[in-house]
């Protein structure tokens, strides 16, 4: 059987590895999914986009036997569903491999030992990939989100679900099928925001440490935190505008919260890292030129009885020339990453979910009054 079967033996073994290491030996490199996107070698992609084909058959099999499956073929949100369940899984694989190299590409702006920076890292990681958290949450998300879905779908307020969604006969099954969709967009849901609010808070962790003393150094090296940052938020953008699109929630204060809720984190997932590391750099360049300043002090000598006496003499030296070489070099050193222009686009997919909200809501009034 094990011959007949090596997806299946292969996937036991990599599912009992990962369970039965203990939390010493363990050292998490991924989310919950890593243990499915390991069966094809991490092609996440291939892997996304396959979970989402395996998902749309299983719904046409349940649907087949109680003759729904024409309007299952011929239901919108379907497509949609598949569409947004392959993008966000295919996302989170690629952030997951991306956070890996991250921590490798700006481990030269911190002037600390490779241990001290280990040990950091180590917290940080430990939290984004944290899979008991995940799961028991994910857990919770896909009950909630069933009973709610089931709840409006039983209400009929899904407008762009079919009718026959939400009435009788099969009323169960077709409920089934809604919750076979259900599980993975709440799975990649808590994920996605999950390792986005943590993500945050490891960029504030990890600029606790010192910087190297050049600030323009620093901030070519620490320009893939934002980089990563402005791609994973124009993911993060698409996918709750697919949300929103696919449940067309009316515009009352919980869709709106929920969808204004998810268009802000948005905007702090792309703005933060990139205002975390200005910050850090402006105080690097203070700190720079506090020290400048006390060396200048230290250098000349304070006992002319003339301040200005001997001074150019004596900034002409070596020492004072090497001083202000590295005061020019910081004061025209630039601490921002990306200007407004660079980061424009970005901030317009950043408000596309309450955009697409706004739009939906005055369409769908404008349709009632017309009675349509």
């Amino acid at each position: 059987m094990k011959d007949k079967l090596p997806i299946i033996s292969q996937f036991r073994e990599i599912v009992l590895k990962y369970f039965l290491q203990t939390e010493q030996e363990k050292t998490p490199t991924g989310t919950i999914l890593e243990p499915y996107f390991a069966l094809f070698g991490g092609r996440y992609i291939f892997a996304s986009l396959l979970a989402a084909g395996i998902l749309f058959i299983l719904g046409l099999v349940i649907s087949v036997p109680i003759s729904f499956f024409y309007a299952y073929l011929t239901s919108p949100p379907i497509y949609l569903a598949l569409f947004g369940i392959a993008w966000v899984g295919s996302w989170i694989g690629s952030g997951t491999r991306q956070i890996q190299k991250l921590i490798n590409d700006i481990r030269p702006a911190f002037m600390v030992s490779d241990d001290a920076y280990e040990q950091k890292v180590k917290t940080c990681i430990s939290w984004i990939f944290n899979n008991r958290i995940q799961w028991l949450f994910s857990v919770i998300y896909i009950f909630i989100g069933w009973g709610l879905l089931c709840y409006y779908n039983q209400k009929g307020l899904l407008p762009w679900f079919h009718e026959v969604w939400s009435s009788e006969p099969h009323l169960f099954a077709k409920n089934v099928i809604l919750a076979l969709y259900c599980i993975p967009i709440a799975i990649l849901l808590f994920i996605s925001t999950h390792g986005i609010i943590i993500y945050l808070c490891s960029v504030y962790h990890i600029f606790r440490l010192p910087l190297v003393p050049n600030v323009k150094l620093a901030r070519v090296i620490l320009k893939p935190l934002s980089s990563f940052s402005l791609r994973c938020g124009l993911a993060w953008s698409i996918g709750i505008v697919l949300l929103v699109l696919l449940f067309q929630p009316e515009f009352y204060p919980f869709a709106v919260t929920l969808v204004s809720g998810g268009t802000l984190l948005g905007l702090i997932f792309i703005a933060w890292p990139e205002y975390a590391t200005h910050k850090a750099l402006e105080n690097l360049r203070h700190e720079i030129l506090f020290e400048a300043a006390n060396r200048m002090r230290l250098l000349y000598d304070l006992n002319h009885a003339d301040l200005w006496e001997n001074f150019f003499d004596e900034v002409s030296g070596p020492s004072y020339g090497n001083i202000y070489m590295a005061v020019e070099a910081t004061l025209e050193a630039r601490s921002w990453n990306y200007g407004f222009r660079d980061v424009l686009g970005y901030i317009g997919f950043w408000a596309l979910p309450i955009v697409s909200q706004v739009a939906l809501d005055i369409l769908r009034q404008t349709n009632l009054d017309k009675g349509l």
